[in-house]
């Protein structure tokens, strides 16, 4: 979850074609995944299920770690 003011760090990876990582810093969390600095929330999941959603899919994921920052 990104804070208010990160609206356009949130704009970045709604668009297709953008270089999302090398435009913002982040650091891998333990098992891997990419953790965005400054967020306000994460959130580390594994891949527990995923639905056919019509035009795309669902994904349940597992908990794995999660934190909160400052904010």
């Amino acid at each position: 979850m990104l804070a208010h003011d990160q609206r356009e760090l949130s704009s970045l990876f709604g668009r297709s074609g953008a270089d999302r990582f090398t435009a913002t810093s982040w650091r891998p969390s333990s098992t891997g995944p990419p953790l965005l600095d400054g967020a306000l929330v994460w959130v580390d999941c594994t891949v527990h299920a995923v639905h056919d959603g019509g035009d795309h899919h669902i994904v349940l994921g597992r908990v794995d770690d999660l934190a909160a920052g400052a904010g």
